[in-house]
């Protein structure tokens, strides 16, 4: 029923790990979740009551399904950083167990959920494998303990030493495969032998050495309630529905080209290197920013180049917002600026909220395209200061805080969604630089200049 019903966001994550996306837990996070499961083969203690599992699993179930559609609409870039859609599949999971086996068994499977939720988003990995210090090894490490953690929890009715045993021996083994080979194989290829292969053989090994140990005493039912052709076709229908529900995300197939030095044919200078961008898109991928000439009485203007040899690390950091603001920020398609290159997006800082002072308010204008043999997101940032005297904030790294617990404070406290208004100064003169940037770019002449 769970892969009925999210199938095509599950395809989606399989084809970003496949392209390299650096955080491809995700892809193999079934495999964990069957492993897991295998520590719960015996029935709760207790009477089976399938009224009150069809009423509890649909409430919870509408409810929380509810909640991830409502908040994607209210945050669509947070939610989109997160994968928020891909949180249904273990919601949905836990609702069909509910009804097939009882509220008993999904409430006592707490730690599977626990272990499923915090796995399900490609996020936490990336931001711990950026804390870590953004190399491919440290995700694989990152991936290898979750492998453990899950074998660790599959052994559930083994000895504890036994599970203790099975989940270490599991660690080490991935841990020397990282550090012996992981620099020869891809990431996707190290995640599938720390994440799948070495967990599933250790839990098999654990449970064939040490089957488990059936308590007479929480035999109170021997079998799960039987369940009528109705409330099967029920499930099964809204399995579908689901499925139809979620629509595979749609993405860029093709990137302007533009030659590898169009830098060079703009009047850009004073170019400063971020390297906190390695460890969020990887060892070689770089973040420049380039200065423009400052026009009295008129917004300053900075350009940000991220660059990247593969295209999936642009996928993996399409929704973050590297400058600083008050309150959630979201992107939206530009689809009235013919001048602007294909797929622009933009976003901005509400200048007419009340803030410290401590930041100065941005406009961005962002979009990628494949220079040479790299692929790039551009964007051009102004700041909302007409008079000039502000620069646009600098990009900064991006911690856990600034996408969980800071903009769910946000939403908690029920504020209304109000971009705020961006004078056209701001909008025009942003748009004037990323147009003559588009036209520098695409002339084969090289006398093109990007001034605005």
């Amino acid at each position: 029923m769970t892969a009925i019903a999210y199938a095509i966001p599950y395809t989606d994550t399989v084809a970003l790990a496949l392209h390299g996306s650096r955080a491809p837990l995700p892809a193999v996070l079934p495999v964990l979740v069957i492993l897991v499961t295998l520590g719960y083969r015996t029935a709760p203690r207790g009477v089976a009551d399938a009224e009150s599992n069809w009423i509890i699993g649909a409430l919870v179930g509408v409810g929380a399904l509810a909640g991830i559609e409502l908040l994607g609409h209210r945050t669509p870039t947070l939610a989109g950083l997160w994968h928020l859609q891909d949180f249904g599949a273990p919601v949905w999971f836990a609702c069909v167990l509910t009804v097939l086996f009882g509220v008993r068994q999904v409430v006592r499977m707490w730690p599977l959920w626990l272990f499923a939720l915090s796995c399900a988003s490609p996020l936490p990995l990336m931001l711990a494998t950026a804390a870590l210090g953004g190399s491919d090894t440290a995700a694989a490490l990152l991936t290898a303990v979750a492998g453990a953690v899950a074998v660790f929890l599959a052994g559930r009715m083994a000895p504890r030493t036994y599970r203790a045993v099975a989940a270490v021996s599991c660690l080490a083994v991935s841990v020397l495969t990282v550090l012996a080979v992981g620099g020869q194989l891809s990431l996707l290829i190290v995640t599938v032998l720390v994440a799948a292969v070495f967990p599933t053989l250790a839990t098999a090994a654990l449970l064939t050495t040490h089957p488990a140990r059936v308590n007479l005493v929480e035999q109170a039912w021997a079998e799960p309630h039987a369940h009528t052709a109705r409330a099967l076709g029920t499930l099964a229908v809204t399995a579908v529905a689901l499925a139809l529900l979620n629509p595979p995300v749609a993405r860029s197939t093709a990137l302007q080209a533009v030659p590898a030095d169009w830098t060079d044919r703009t009047s850009l200078r004073d170019p400063v290197a971020y390297e906190f961008i390695t460890r969020y898109a990887g060892p070689g991928a770089t973040f420049v920013r380039y200065h423009t000439a400052a026009q009295p009485g008129l917004p300053a203007l900075t350009v940000d180049v991220l660059t990247a040899s593969d295209r999936a690390a642009l996928a993996d950091t399409a929704d973050v917002i590297w400058y600083p603001s008050s309150r959630p920020v979201d992107f939206r398609a530009v689809t009235d600026r013919p001048a602007l290159p294909a797929g622009s997006r933009i976003a901005y800082s509400n200048a007419d909220a009340a803030t410290d002072g401590a930041h100065s308010d941005w406009f961005l204008i962002t979009w990628e395209w494949q220079s040479g043999n790299s692929f790039q997101r551009v964007n051009v940032v102004s700041s909302q200061s007409l008079t000039g005297d502000r620069l646009p904030p600098e990009p900064q790294p991006v911690h856990l805080f600034d996408v969980s617990l800071r903009p769910a404070l946000w939403v908690a406290r029920q504020q209304p969604k109000e971009a705020g208004d961006v004078d056209d100064v701001v909008v025009e003169r942003a748009t004037a630089l990323a147009g003559a940037l588009t036209r520098a770019a695409a002339d084969p002449t090289g006398g093109a200049a990007a001034d605005a």
